[in-house]
């Protein structure tokens, strides 16, 4: 008898197909069927033991992630423990220090005391608690910084101006607010520098979308409040032949109950400040013994309020320069100088706009020579 070659399962997968084209059934010798049987029960076994695995696995994953858990519980506990006592113990030795009544063999007594007690306490040595206050104040140091920068860019300084003549330029208006401050000695003195530069002072003007022309509204971006306050001052003068509003600006919706408040604190915030400034020139002109405490009426101390600072401070020093004559109305003779004055500074404005303009034309128009 002749054994029975051996056949591989793709060969019995073609021998059962050809024999079911043929309307017939193949069935392969027994030894076939028992290995494939075989096969599958260890297959199967295989898989189940793989998910019996992977199970495992996931449960012994899930029992080592709670005790890591716990673990790092534990040793937060027990390291913010040792953080306060260190705290503490830095606390206590600068208070001990600054103690002026003690004298400097008690302080060494009572410094000794305070590192045997936290050391005893926190199970480190004194250098150990030391350097982690001194890092820990570190960090907090660090952190205060990166939360007011966040906070910085999450809030920035922006001031919305209003009025502008339809053909004022963005070079106009930086040119207006550059010229103004960095003119100013006090503020070049308090900025360490010129406040107003291209980097400091950003300006966007708004501009209709289909005939790309001014609508008369701009908004500024400034990098810090000092230069933002002195913007500010800016507040009611005049540039291409009208009166601009310098105020605060606020986010969110037109509708915005929430911008509304903020824009009603921020023009209560600048109306104060205005206020202070011309308080103060004012004040110093008393304290110098130009001005007397009741030579001026509330009325034309209003009017100083809604003028520039630059203003106020040329006509107080025409007033005074005048003050020696004989005046039947201090009050009245100022209000026709702020007025005065106010008027010149409108011309003088339109006049350098005027001739900025003609510049720019002229070297526009300016064509290059041909030769003949």
């Amino acid at each position: 008898m002749v054994a029975a070659t051996k056949k591989s399962r793709a060969n019995i997968r073609r021998l059962q197909k050809r024999a079911e084209a043929r309307g017939e059934t193949y069935i392969p010798p027994e030894y076939h069927v028992d290995r494939i049987k075989n096969d599958e029960m260890k297959s199967a076994t295989a898989t189940k033991s793989e998910m019996n695995a992977t199970q495992s696995s996931k449960d012994g994953q899930r029992a080592k992630r709670k005790a890591d858990e716990v673990t790092k519980a534990v040793t937060t506990s027990c390291s913010n423990a040792v953080l306060e006592i260190a705290m503490k113990l830095q606390s206590d030795l600068e208070t001990i220090e600054s103690n002026k009544t003690t004298n400097a063999k008690e302080r060494r007594r009572a410094k000794k005391k305070a590192q045997a007690v936290a050391s005893e306490e926190s199970k480190c040595t004194v250098e150990e608690l030391m350097e982690l206050a001194a890092a820990a104040k570190a960090n907090a140091t660090s952190s205060a910084k990166k939360t007011a920068e966040k906070k910085e860019k999450r809030d920035p300084y922006i001031l919305f101006i209003g009025q502008l003549a339809y053909t004022t330029t963005k070079q106009m208006l930086f040119e207006h607010f550059e010229t103004k401050i960095n003119n100013d000695v006090d503020n070049i003195a308090s900025s360490k520098g010129k406040p107003v530069t291209t980097e400091s002072l950003q300006i966007r003007l708004l501009t209709d979308k289909k005939t790309k022309k001014s609508k008369g509204m701009a908004f500024l971006e400034v990098s810090n409040p000092e230069l933002m306050y002195q913007c500010l001052s800016l507040h009611r003068t005049a540039i291409d032949g009208r009166r601009i509003n310098v105020e605060r600006s606020a986010g969110g919706g037109k509708s915005s109950e929430a911008r509304k408040t903020k824009i009603a604190s921020y023009r209560k915030e600048q109306t104060d400040y205005m206020s202070s400034t011309v308080d103060k020139i004012l004040a110093e002109y008393r304290e110098k013994g130009e001005l007397e405490a009741d030579e001026l009426d509330e009325g034309v101390i209003s009017l100083c309020k809604r003028h520039s600072a630059a203003t106020i401070e040329s006509s107080l020093a025409e007033y005074v320069e005048a003050r020696g004559n004989q005046m039947d109305n201090p009050s009245a003779y100022l209000t026709h100088i702020i007025g005065r004055i106010a008027t010149n500074a409108d011309e003088y404005d339109n006049a350098a706009s005027a001739a900025g303009k003609e510049k720019k034309k002229t070297h526009t128009n300016k064509r290059p020579r041909t030769e003949t």
